[in-house]
């Protein structure tokens, strides 16, 4: 269970960078649209998995739910925004900045881990590294979408 929270959260967490470029472009009846159809999805799915698993079958219809709206509805309208083919946004917006961060990560965490330091410092610069991955991409989204005007 807490695999699929943890999940639904790096859902959102991957389409944020797309939700702000939505925001800063005006197009908020896009998001409402998907938060809507994602409150939909979520109780509906949640209701019938749960029927069958349980507890486990809620968080699974709200990681489902987010997957289709968060994961890739708002990624999907933002790179028609930027008039980009969906595979490319998706590489240039979330793989690339997705593998650099994990090979910083593993990186850091086998320099930590031969040295018997305790990871707390990693998991901080981890943290801020997502922060910088989401702002990168937000920038990166924005450019995009003045080169195309």
């Amino acid at each position: 269970m807490f695999l699929s929270i943890l999940a639904t959260n790096l859902v959102h967490v991957f389409s944020s960078p797309s939700a702000s470029f939505l925001t800063a472009i005006g197009e908020n009846k896009e998001l409402v649209k998907s938060e809507a159809a994602n409150a939909v999805l979520n109780i509906c799915l949640s209701i019938a998995l749960a029927i069958q698993f349980g507890l486990i079958g809620v968080a699974l219809g709200t990681f489902i739910s987010a997957t289709i709206t968060s994961g890739w509805y708002i990624p999907f309208i933002a790179s028609k925004k930027v008039q980009v083919p969906f595979s490319d946004f998706l590489r240039r917006t979330l793989l690339f900045p997705i593998l650099y961060t994990l090979l910083i990560f593993i990186g850091l965490q086998t320099y930590f881990n031969d040295r018997n330091h305790d990871l707390t410092l990693v998991q901080i610069l981890i943290s801020s590294l997502w922060l910088l991955v989401l702002g990168a991409g937000g920038l990166l989204l924005f450019h995009l979408y003045e080169k195309k005007k």
